[in-house]
């Protein structure tokens, strides 16, 4: 007769009261031992069991209550028991019964499905395929795990994402969470205790109950890419990055190029701050510029400006690396030792650039104004001196002589003699007589009446001596001035001619005074000239202006103003200069912004305008003043004649006409005109929880890949793949592709780095994608993805393709959803990102 497994199991848990009494004392049950039904030998049974291997066994009693074998604990649990209570070392336990009764004539059984796997939670009679017997089967795991063919019978496993915890002490902590940096994919005949997997070289997972290689991420300092072998297999690769690249990790990027002419000091680099710039040189807009003329760099640095030379020295040209190179001094500057340069004293000069050890004295016993002369033409006479013709040195100006005019003031004068007169002004009369009194003399008056000499005879305000003989006063005029009381009759009260190109009233506006000039404050400017603190009188030159008829020096046009021309005499010939504009809402100047150059005002078009370099093209600094400074690349635009930037590429800008774009990391994408690196997001982005669920699964296409690396390879290879999921489906691995519909009409905005951008695909009118996380109501398409921004739990929005790009409509929030079998990733790409919808071409 041959007997199922069950009836095998119910014959050895028969209960012989009479032979089993000693037993049934010591277990509080009584047990059948091996061959006691005259069945076949445990040895025998063991080998049946093992495929004709040989395996040792071990004859013992059970202990039901304790669900274990008597004095069989060193297989560990590792064991599988027979109806005889044979247990075979190397097999697994698959133990069913829970007890037995106690008589041979009268069985009972109570089904626990534990026995057969601790997380089976339920367990039903099946037929045994190939056979005709039938047999207790699990057909349900416990949360965490999932079931599985083993053979004729089933198993339970860890899910993917979670591994088998020895500790555990209940079905809800046998299987937990695959721990960083490793990932799980799950239990099988291969792997029962779902063993975590290390992450390539290079590579690690980010997050607990990481499920497949595709979590695997880069480490700081390596880059990620994915090599398709000849049989059509995928395979995750990471690399140290080289020097002169970086990758912060946590991505699925490659090695980030640093910044033109910037590079790394080791390989390995995990950020962009450790892009440097070489010695001779500094890090300007993300590039390495060469140190200018006078400065230097000794090592690699990430300083935006190098070290100058020491006072006074300076390089023979751009790009020194070391401070040696400083090495020569400039103009007005000596060496007084290889460190230290000094300016040349007063009274010499040096005026060449070179290893100068001197300076030249001035000749002629000129000296300079300050130190540090750097040429000849520095070296004067100063105030009150003078170089005579055919003299070897300078010398004081002569009594009567001034340096301006350089006039002779030597002068006579000569008494009247004069006779007694009576009390008169204007006239005198000496001694007691009766002569007539005598006239002063024109112009000449005396301080009051009864004035007995010449002595007392003045000059008046404002006149001055014209002759002694006769002798004659005249009106200070015509840029002349006399003092402001009378004055004794000496030769040096005569009229004082004002400082050059100064002017009295009456010669700036013809009219004539009739008391006369009385002080050089009377001596005014004309119109577009100003009075310096030096006193001298000057043209207002470009930039400045002076009203005039006053002693001011010229002022300067408000701040971002100038004057077109020389000789400006009022606030309004000030235009806003050039490299500015006028603000039209505050009304003040402005610097034009790199992009921009300005070429000032004019008197039509007083603030100017700030124009915008052609398309492609900017300037490499702000307040450029013409279009010739539009010679750079602007941001976003590279190549020959600064086209923009295509897809999946970038460029900081500011780098000359031919400069290509720079190509976004392996595994990122960009959309046209990206300004920099943050622009390039990951093309394919793991979904928050395991994969988003569709209302109609037909709309999945099968994929043949084998794997979930190949499966992602293959969606982000395919323009039309908007996302897609896999599973390892109980040994028989599924990949599905979700491919856009172009006739549909309903747009899925996928999520791209955190929300600063979404992935726009095309799906039918009446397909869901994803889990409802809410409906934001009848907006725009903008304020829809900006409500997906702002919601933690949002990976997508979906709304009308109509709408596009700015009618309100309706929109609602959707997210992933966790799925033991399946994990999924959504696919971006570059032309389908929004803000690409928006560039113009």
């Amino acid at each position: 007769m041959v007997y199922s497994r069950t009836q095998q199991l119910v014959l050895c848990a028969l209960v012989l009261v009479a032979s089993a009494a000693g037993v049934a004392a010591q277990f509080g049950e009584a047990v059948l031992k091996p061959g006691n039904d005259g069945s076949t030998s445990c040895d025998a049974w063991c080998k049946s069991q093992a495929g004709g291997k040989q395996y040792s066994s071990c004859q013992s009693a059970y202990d039901t209550k304790a669900q274990q074998a008597i004095s069989c604990t060193k297989l560990a649990g590792y064991f599988k028991d027979y109806p005889q209570q044979c247990y075979c070392s190397g097999l697994i336990w698959q133990g069913v019964w829970t007890g037995t009764t106690t008589t041979k004539t009268t069985t009972s059984k109570v089904n626990n499905c534990t026995l057969l796997h601790r997380a089976c939670t339920t367990c039903a009679y099946q037929r045994l395929p190939g056979t005709r017997n039938t047999d207790f089967i699990c057909s349900t795991c416990a949360s965490g795990w999932r079931l599985r063919q083993d053979g004729i019978y089933k198993t339970c496993d860890c899910i993917p994402g979670m591994t088998y915890n020895s500790t555990g002490t209940s079905s809800s902590n046998w299987c937990v969470p695959c721990s960083t940096p490793y990932y799980c994919s799950g239990g099988g005949a291969a792997n029962p205790l779902a063993t975590p997997s290390s992450c390539p070289d290079g590579l690690v997972t980010i997050s607990a109950g990481a499920k497949s290689e595709t979590q695997c991420y880069t480490a700081g300092g390596f880059g990620r890419s994915t090599t398709l072998l000849s049989n059509g297999t995928a395979v995750v690769v990471s690399v140290l990055c080289p020097v002169g690249t970086y990758n912060s990790g946590g991505n699925t990027a490659g090695c980030q190029q640093c910044g033109p002419g910037l590079t790394t000091t080791a390989a390995g680099s995990t950020s962009i701050s450790q892009c440097v710039a070489p010695p001779g040189s500094y890090i300007d807009r993300g590039t390495s510029k060469q140190c200018q003329k006078g400065t230097y760099s000794a090592d690699y640095t990430n300083a935006t400006n190098c070290m100058p030379c020491s006072d006074g020295f300076t390089t023979a040209g751009t790009g020194s690396n070391s401070s040696a190179q400083c090495d020569r001094v400039m103009p007005g500057y000596f060496i007084v030792n290889a460190t230290y340069a000094a300016p040349c004293p007063l009274g010499s000069y040096q005026g060449s650039e070179g290893t100068v050890y001197s300076c030249n004295s001035c000749p002629f016993g000129y000296i300079t104004r300050d130190d540090g002369a750097g040429g000849n033409a520095e070296c004067l006479a100063p105030p009150g001196w003078e170089l005579k013709e055919g003299a070897a040195v300078i010398t004081e100006c002569e009594p009567g002589f001034y340096k301006v005019r350089r006039g002779n003031l030597t002068f006579w004068h000569a008494y009247v003699m004069c006779r007694a007169a009576a009390a008169c002004k204007l006239f005198y009369k000496e001694g007691w007589n009766k002569n007539p009194c005598l006239a002063c003399g024109i112009g000449l008056t005396t301080l009051k009446n009864g004035s007995v000499s010449f002595d007392q005879c003045r000059i008046k305000p404002g006149w001055g001596i014209k002759t002694f003989v006769p002798l004659e006063a005249e009106m200070c005029n015509n840029s002349r001035y006399g003092d402001p009381e009378p004055r004794p009759v000496v030769a040096s009260a005569r009229c004082v001619p004002c400082t050059i190109n100064l002017f009295t009233l009456d010669v700036l506006k013809g009219n004539a005074t009739t008391t006369g000039y009385m002080s050089e404050q009377d001596c005014i400017t004309k119109p577009g000239w100003g009075l310096e603190i030096s006193g001298i009188v000057a043209m207002c030159q470009e930039g400045l202006f002076n009203e005039g008829f006053n002693r001011q020096p010229c002022r300067e046009c408000d701040a971002g103003f100038t004057s077109v021309e020389t000789g400006s005499d009022s606030p309004t010939a000030c235009v806003v200069r050039s490299g500015w504009s006028v603000d039209a809402k505050s009304g003040l100047p402005k610097p034009c912004d790199a992009g921009t150059f300005g070429t000032g005002g004019t008197a039509e078009n007083v603030g100017g305008n700030c124009t915008a370099c052609p398309t492609g093209f900017s300037t490499q600094k702000d307040e450029s003043v013409a279009a010739e400074e539009c010679n750079v690349c602007a941001a976003g635009y590279g190549g020959v004649n600064c086209t923009a930037c295509g897809h999946n590429t970038y460029s900081t800008g500011g780098q000359a006409e031919g400069t290509e774009c720079m190509p976004c990391a392996v595994g990122s994408v960009s959309a046209r005109k990206a300004i920099d690196s943050a622009h390039c997001l990951a093309a394919m982005v793991d979904a928050d929880n395991d994969y988003f669920p569709l209302s109609d699964d037909s709309h999945w296409t099968d994929d043949g890949s084998k794997n979930s690396v190949a499966c992602s390879e293959s969606c982000r290879t395919n323009t039309l793949c908007a996302m897609y999921r896999f599973t390892n489906g109980q040994g028989s691995p599924k990949c599905q592709l979700l491919l856009e519909v172009d006739s549909g009409s309903r747009i899925i905005a996928f999520k791209a780095d955190r929300g600063a951008d979404y992935a726009l695909y095309k799906v039918p009118e009446t397909l869901t994608v994803g889990v409802q996380v809410s409906d934001a109501g009848s907006v725009t398409p903008k304020a829809c993805m900006a409500a997906c921004t702002s919601s933690g739990a949002c990976e997508l929005v979906s709304m009308a393709a109509a709408n596009l790009p700015d009618t309100a409509g309706p929109c609602v929030l959707y997210g992933s959803q966790l799925e033991p079998e399946w994990t999924g990733m959504y696919h971006i790409q570059g032309s389908r990102l929004y803000t690409d919808s928006l560039i113009s071409a």
